[in-house]
């Protein structure tokens, strides 16, 4: 139930760098893309809110294209054809940095040269196809295999795949342990669980926040290590008082002593009301072994809220809301996007 994922507005976007013949050493960016012929581009600057354009160019018949704005400060740029059709790349005042791509869509297949970011970039999507092909070529021979044989087989490839995923994910992290001043390594960090890498993330943060404070990339970064912060393993959690249906404060230190779930939940929330019945019998099961439950709703309707716990049969006292909704307090203190969230904790006297 625990989910804790760092999310940027253009994460969802695949990076890839690797060789290519400059052809304008004036250019923070030129390049040809063979797909996109007496086009309009973009060149797009990043805030932590907004995006805005400093640049556009017409590519010639052939697809070239050069941008002659300049840049104050390394950082990550976007370039455009359309909404739907962008790609990211790191440009600096102190190189030029040549974008190739023969297909349609400028995210696919390209190739960079003149960005050191744009090869640590590489390095880290190299690492993330190779665990994708890996992936697919063991399903392709598990499908081939007979049914009543293919259990067996199953477990045999899953340790093995296992294995090169933690090899894989090794090799990341070193990416960002000898890099530690790059922006390339938030792109390399997204592969990580930041539960168990947290330390990684937030030598990062730290690094970025001393070196790229103008980003807003390297902001949105730092903002959602920051958040994470508050339930990173063996972090303090941060304090809740908020009142019950009934109006009395409970604060969550009131529970000293016990092993805690904070479940932040809604009743308008149909996944949050399916898992209610996990949760009842995870605290039945464990109530008298020093176990509890302090529920932390998202509603914005007291009755409807109050209707939720007694037909769900949610029997233990703590429970507490705002009635604020996704305004509330404790949404930018747990740094939580989605509900149901849980966090485990101890609170020790």
């Amino acid at each position: 139930m625990r989910q804790i994922t760092i999310i940027l507005a253009f994460t969802a976007v695949s990076f890839l760098a690797c060789s290519g013949s400059p052809s304008n050493k004036k250019s923070p960016l030129s390049g040809k893309l063979d797909k996109h012929t007496n086009t309009w581009l973009y060149l797009e600057e990043i805030k932590e809110a907004t995006v805005n354009t400093i640049d556009s160019v017409k590519t010639s018949e052939a697809g070239d294209f050069s941008f002659s704005a300049q840049i104050p400060k390394k950082d990550f740029y976007r370039l455009r054809v359309t909404p739907n059709n962008v790609v990211f790349v790191v440009l600096s005042p102190k190189e030029q940095v040549f974008y190739n791509n023969p297909n349609v869509m400028l995210q696919e297949g390209y190739t960079i040269e003149g960005s050191e970011e744009g090869t640590l970039i590489l390095k880290t999507k190299e690492i993330r196809e190779a665990i994708n092909t890996h992936r697919d070529s063991l399903v392709q021979i598990l499908n081939a295999i007979p049914a009543e044989e293919r259990q067996a087989k199953q477990m045999e490839m899953e340790n093995g795949f296992n294995n090169f995923v933690q090899e894989s994910l090794e090799k990341v992290r070193n990416i960002i342990r000898e890099n530690p001043k790059s922006l390339a390594g938030v792109i390399a960090a997204e592969m990580l669980d930041p539960d168990q890498d947290f330390e990684i993330y937030s030598e990062l943060a730290a690094n970025l926040k001393k070196n790229y404070e103008y980003s807003g990339f390297a902001q949105s970064f730092i903002s959602r290590v920051e958040q994470m912060r508050a339930t990173a393993i063996g972090a303090i959690a941060p304090e809740i008082s908020l009142p019950s249906p009934e109006g009395q404060m409970i604060p969550l230190s009131s529970l000293r002593g016990k092993v805690v779930l904070i479940d932040f939940w809604a009743s308008w929330c149909g996944p949050c009301r399916k898992e209610n019945p996990n949760v009842v019998a995870m605290y039945n099961r464990l109530k008298d072994k020093g176990f509890t439950i302090y529920s932390v709703s998202l509603d914005k309707n007291k009755v409807a809220w109050q209707e939720a716990i007694a037909k769900d049969n949610l029997s233990w006292e703590s429970h507490v809301s705002d009635l604020a909704y996704w305004n509330s307090v404790v949404v930018k203190q747990y740094g939580f996007k989605g509900i149901p969230f849980t966090v485990s904790l101890s609170i020790v006297s």
